[in-house]
């Protein structure tokens, strides 16, 4: 195997893995944002990244941490899988796709009314950058595929 072989396939590995990383953390965060730490973001996102999302499109990394906090207080539990991770390297900067099948299990208060579950199947795209700590997204992009259930309201910070 060449060099240059070795150093894309293990530049995937690493995309994937911090992609992988990425739902782990949120997962074990959901309920105590404060689990995720006051620097959490900055090992997945570059400081002007910039996230979209149906609801709202973020951009700075003060913005999406504070987002994604927010979010992990959302549900009472959530469990991801993520799949189909299409990565292609150019140099220093990266494009990567990939799948999630999600289950949100709503706070007892929200699912009296609006049921227990919430499941959603996405589909994300980001684009990478080499950085000195690792690759980070500078670009995400969600897409809601389907759905079924009912949301709770995005939290949006201000």
């Amino acid at each position: 195997m060449t060099d240059v072989l070795m150093r894309e396939l293990a530049d995937r590995v690493e995309i994937s893995e911090l992609i992988s990383r990425f739902y782990r953390e949120v997962e074990a965060a959901n309920g105590h944002p404060e689990r995720l730490g006051p620097d959490w973001e900055r090992s997945y996102f570059t400081p002007d990244v910039r996230v979209e999302y149906p609801f709202a499109v973020l951009e700075g990394i003060e913005l999406v941490g504070r987002s994604l906090r927010d979010a992990t207080g959302m549900f009472a539990a959530v469990h991801v899988l993520t799949t189909d991770h299409e990565i292609r390297i150019d140099g220093d900067r990266a494009f990567a796709r990939w799948n999630t099948y999600n289950t949100h299990v709503h706070h007892p208060g929200f699912a009296a009314e609006h049921g227990e579950l919430f499941v959603v199947g996405d589909r994300f795209t980001g684009d990478l950058v080499r950085t000195a700590d690792g690759w980070r997204f500078a670009t995400q992009t969600l897409e809601v595929i389907w759905s079924r259930g009912t949301p709770p309201p995005p939290p949006i910070p201000e």
